[in-house]
């Protein structure tokens, strides 16, 4: 009886769509150092379009991962290449906008080996807008191993791509940027040195994507200057330099900030870490490129440099590579008596403005904010309403001091605290009241005198001004410091070594950087 119920093996179905001498390629499973295409390519020979159909195959490719028939079209592609099957050039083009990591990273060799015949197939891939950004890439690639392979078609394909930097469309958008900068890439690892002029230009118009291959880096790799020698000192830039991505055209750019804070509330209340970014600029981030204003996002770079200054500042042995004005500064701030992102103060004090236009700590307390925030022009504006509203109340112009004083304009800052002094002298205060006043603005007119103004302007928290005291008092500048009992995060490990583009990737996969985590990165 057993073996009438015994289950029966089911035949691929794919078996019936190909000849019996491809069926090996349906079993053959994933490449490995063993796999020998040369081998397998002698009895297929006459089977050229039979091995097209396979690698195109929607079925075959769409297969899951522990099915061995899905990895029959990349050996049918790889078998194309040895026979050199130039009719394979155009059908597979294709393949280049996959969404497949082993198909374009084979891609470039079966080119290479299909030959001159493939160069005019994927200039009009790279040339054709409508295909994705990294299939054009990928045609890119396929163009320089032709090159590499074919020593004869060199200079054809370099005077080709060294042109195709100056296309009118260039500078249309960051995926022409994104192309422009890896045909810099292939043409540095086609040792191009003729087409230098070329990029300096792309470099000196703002075409090319920074992050992904720098004018230095070019320049070394062309030998026109030293390799970089390993530091044993910092920076010579003072601030914080992150790499953001603009929301509105998509390009990212490395951008050096004075100060750059990080919310540790932010970090610690998971309810609102998704709403609001721990990353706090405190100052106006404009596009470089497009001029786009506070429209941006941090790129991978920007989030593995907060992890490097994480790292630096918990490790003593990196703490050399950091001068104290170069990290990242982590603080508590406040709003309105408690613990406040700014972009959340920003939101609850336009919200209290427009239910209560004529209170005048509001608009103290919001200008504070969008001090902190580097937004001087707008936080003027809401301390000159607040004078508007209550013209002889001192604490205004002490902020307004404050401000003028945090743009860098001394003389003015002196101006306001002296107009702040005359006020508390002239007001109907009790003597006791008036010595008290008169001391707080009278140091703080002298630190400034003095240069000592660190404690004046620097803005680690941001306080509402005392509603349950009279509008004549003015506030005593606080200290504003971090709190000492925030828990920084536990940073994750990561390398501070610089990857070259043709280094094996970091992650172990065994490709080349620029063929595996970086593009991911992008």
């Amino acid at each position: 009886m057993a073996p009438f119920f015994k289950k029966k093996s089911q035949e691929d179905p794919a078996r019936q769509r190909y000849p019996e001498a491809l069926w090996p390629l349906l079993v053959l499973g994933k490449p490995n150092k063993q796999t020998d295409y040369n081998q397998l390519a002698v009895p297929l020979a006459g089977y050229i379009s039979e091995l097209i159909q396979m690698a195109l195959d929607e079925d075959l490719n769409l297969r899951y991962e522990n099915d061995v028939a899905v990895w029959a079209p990349l050996h049918a592609m790889e078998i194309l290449g040895v026979l050199g099957a130039v009719e394979a050039a155009e059908p597979l083009s294709q393949c280049l906008d996959w969404d497949d990591e082993w198909v374009t990273q084979a891609l470039p060799g079966i080119y290479a080996n299909i030959g001159p015949a493939s160069i005019p197939i994927l200039q009009s891939h790279l040339e054709d807008a409508g295909h994705n950004v990294w299939g054009r890439i990928c045609a890119v690639d396929c163009l320089s191993a032709v090159a590499q392979a074919h020593p004869e078609q060199k200079d054809a394909v370099v005077r080709y791509l060294t042109g195709y930097l100056d296309r009118p469309s260039a500078d249309d958008s960051a995926d022409e940027e994104t192309v422009t900068s890896f045909i810099i890439s292939d043409l540095v690892d086609l040792e191009a040195r003729e087409a230098y002029p070329a990029i300096k230009r792309a470099y000196e118009e703002d075409r090319v994507n920074p992050t992904i291959i720098g004018l230095e880096d070019v320049e070394i790799a062309f030998g026109m200057r030293p390799p970089r020698s390993p530091s044993s000192s910092p920076p010579d830039e003072p601030g914080v330099r992150l790499e953001l991505k603009c929301k509105v055209c998509g390009r990212e750019r490395s951008y050096l900030f004075p100060k750059v804070y990080c919310d540790t509330n932010t970090i610690t209340n998971k309810k609102k870490n998704t709403r609001y970014p721990p990353i706090v600029i405190p100052q106006r981030v404009i596009c470089s490129k497009c001029g786009a204003v506070d429209q941006y996002e941090l790129t991978a770079m920007a989030y593995a440099a907060i992890t490097a200054d994480l790292l630096a500042r918990t490790t003593p042995g990196l703490k050399k590579f950091r001068r104290k004005d170069q990290y990242i500064q982590y603080v508590s701030f406040q709003a309105m008596g408690r613990d406040m992102h700014p972009l959340e103060a920003v939101e609850q004090y336009q919200a209290k403005i427009a239910r209560r236009p004529k209170d005048r700590d509001l608009y103290l307390g919001y200008g504070n904010v969008l001090r902190v925030l580097g937004r001087f022009e707008e936080a003027r504006a809401q301390y000159q309403q607040a004078i508007e509203l209550a013209p002889f109340n001192p604490d205004v112009y002490v902020e307004m001091g404050i401000l003028a004083l945090t743009e860098g304009n001394k003389e003015e800052a002196l101006s306001f605290m002296e107009q702040a002094l005359q006020m508390v002298l002239n007001a109907p205060f009790s003597q006791k009241e008036k010595n008290k006043l008169k001391q707080i603005i009278q140091g703080v007119i002298r630190d400034i005198q003095q240069d000592k103004i660190d404690d004046i302007i620097n803005p680690f928290t941001m306080a509402k001004p005392q509603t349950d005291k009279p509008h004549h008092s003015a506030p005593k500048p606080e200290k504003r410091k971090a709190s000492p009992q925030v828990r920084l995060p536990k940073a994750r490990t990561a390398s501070l070594i610089r990857v070259g583009r043709n280094d094996p990737c970091p992650c172990g996969s065994g490709k080349k950087y620029k063929h595996c985590c970086m593009k991911k990165q992008k």
